[in-house]
């Protein structure tokens, strides 16, 4: 079990919060709503932290949640959030605490940090809690007194009042509006050395903790990782099943990442900053026009789009040239692609797909699409057409001598070759929409589709507008799925249902979720932003 794990009911079981008069007279004098934010409990953390996660305690934030979902999912959320609540209410049987009642009052913040530890691989565990309401606090400090036998002794550290609980091995240091709790005496003094003016991981962050919130009407939660190599280093040390250090070095590329959460009136918006190191080869960013995403229909089930996957390919082998386990495995993809298809990987393949791409799945039930309920297509501009058409015409080669036929026709004026399969009908086709831009369509009716104009493009959707319409217009490109959609097509699929995949309480949240969006921009030379927006149902 990990270590905050046996902190938590810490705080709410004891004996590490009430003792002694120290408690009164602090819970007794200052004002209540100062310093429950991300940036004022990570002014406490020291900036030595590996990882901080924050969650917000403040109840007007969280209850929008009820606005959202079926009955079922919400009946799905109480359940979960009462069990959640009584494990911790039956492992401090002893203080007879209501959680409801007794701490949710005051209970401003929460923020988890993990702390090297210097005489073993798993990291310190420390917790700053941040108060709302200091009379609540003291209430619930009283009531502790009145109920359990107190274990604790009253110390002192350069002027901070220190709680020590030698029956849980935790210590507690009362600041101005945080309680700082640890299991850890050297990881406590840290910390209020932090207090009292030491480097705080607040400072070393500069704003990277603040932007992934910028905008956000109701903040509720955050991960932040100021060193993401350190990271990961530090927990492979401890693995049974280590990582290969060529492939911890790749890690040395980014220098932190931050994760912010918000409830909005659509539903959960999320933010994730990465901060690049200066030192290593730069990503070639482009945003992008977004044209390819105009030949999809309205009723699109899901895209992904971008561009550049021949300059990305081409930088990801150079990065990842140097770790074996990657480089002897690529180099065995193409082999095999060379000896089955006479394709080179990264020519024939990878080369020419420089322009924009836009990979989407379009409701169908027609032809071999019946049972499924949808199908595919690939979009891909080039500007070497020629190169493009030479890997097309080895791919009819190829197929033509497996059991497909191929079959040559014109979609109005477009000429479009489909792969068929005796009597069952076409598996795909390709073609070129225009002088640029190449199609691979999976599914008969694919083609039609995407070479025919429609009348209501993916744009033009509320769902997607919905889902997109709070990202920056300068992107890499969309990730997008229609929920409301997808979620209907897989209860109604008779192999996932066969699977036993989709239970009621899978069904239940599917069926909650509207719509996911997704895209990556970029904030400057070495800072790239992904926002992430989960709209959701409103409550029935």
């Amino acid at each position: 079990m990990a270590k905050w794990q046996l902190i938590v009911p810490a705080l709410l079981g004891g004996s590490v919060v009430a003792g002694g008069t120290a408690a009164y007279f602090y819970f007794k004098g200052i004002p209540a709503q100062v310093g429950i934010n991300p940036s004022a409990s990570a002014a406490i953390v020291p900036d030595e932290a590996l990882m901080t996660g924050f969650i917000s305690g403040e109840d007007q934030a969280w209850d929008k949640l009820k606005k959202f979902g079926t009955p079922e999912a919400q009946q799905l959320f109480s359940k979960g959030y009462e069990n959640f609540i009584s494990s911790f209410e039956k492992s401090t049987t002893d203080q007879k605490i209501d959680i409801e009642k007794d701490v949710r009052p005051w209970l401003g913040s929460v923020m988890v940090a993990l702390m090297p530890a210097e005489k073993k691989a798993e990291p310190e565990s420390l917790l700053v809690v941040g108060i709302k309401d200091k009379l609540a606090a003291l209430k619930f400090a009283n009531k502790l007194k009145e109920n359990a036998e107190s274990t604790i002794k009253e110390e002192e550290y350069k002027g901070i009042k220190v709680l020590a609980d030698a029956k849980s091995s935790s210590f507690v240091g009362i600041l101005d509006n945080h309680l700082v709790l640890t299991t850890d005496r050297k990881t406590l003094e840290l910390a209020l050395d932090t207090a009292k003016g030491e480097p705080s991981l607040a400072a070393k962050s500069k704003g990277a903790m603040t932007d992934a919130l910028q905008g956000f009407n109701n903040p509720v939660a955050q991960v932040y990782i100021p060193n993401y190599s350190d990271f990961f280093k530090q927990f492979s040390a401890a693995s049974a099943s280590p990582v290969s250090p060529k492939v911890l070095d790749q890690l040395d590329q980014i220098e932190s990442v931050v994760v912010g959460m918000g409830i909005n009136d659509q539903g959960l918006q999320m933010r994730a900053i990465t901060a690049m190191s200066p030192d290593v080869k730069q990503w070639n960013y482009k945003p992008i026009p977004g044209k390819v995403i105009a030949e999809f229909p309205e009723n699109t089930l899901a895209l992904v789009s971008g561009s550049g996957i021949s300059e990305s390919w081409a930088t990801s082998v150079e990065q990842f040239n140097e770790v074996p386990e990657f480089k002897q495995g690529l180099d065995q993809t193409r082999r095999q692609l060379q000896q089955l298809t006479q394709l080179d990987l990264d020519k024939d393949l990878m080369g020419w797909m420089d322009g924009e791409f836009a990979l989407g799945l379009i409701p169908s039930k027609e032809g071999m699409l019946k049972d499924v309920g949808f199908g595919g297509a690939l979009l891909l501009e080039t500007s070497d057409r020629k190169t493009a058409e030479k890997t097309f015409g080895k791919l009819d080669t190829l197929v033509s001598k497996q059991f497909l036929k191929l079959n040559q026709r014109k979609i109005d004026s477009t000429p479009v070759t489909d792969w068929q399969v005796p009597v069952q009908g076409t598996l795909a086709s390709h073609g070129w929409l225009d002088q640029d831009t190449s199609f691979m369509a999976l599914g008969g009716p694919m083609a039609d589709i995407l070479v025919s104009t429609p009348e209501r493009t993916l744009s033009s959707s509320k769902v997607f507008q919905e889902a997109t319409a709070s990202f920056p217009k300068e992107n890499s490109g969309y990730f997008y799925v229609n929920m409301e959609q997808a979620s209907g097509l897989l209860t109604t699929n008779p192999l996932i249902a066969q699977s036993g995949w989709l239970t009621p309480e899978t069904q239940a949240i599917l069926k909650s979720i509207r719509a996911v969006g997704a895209t990556t921009s970029q904030m400057d030379k070495s800072t790239l932003k992904t926002d992430i927006v989960m709209t959701l149902q409103p409550a029935s």
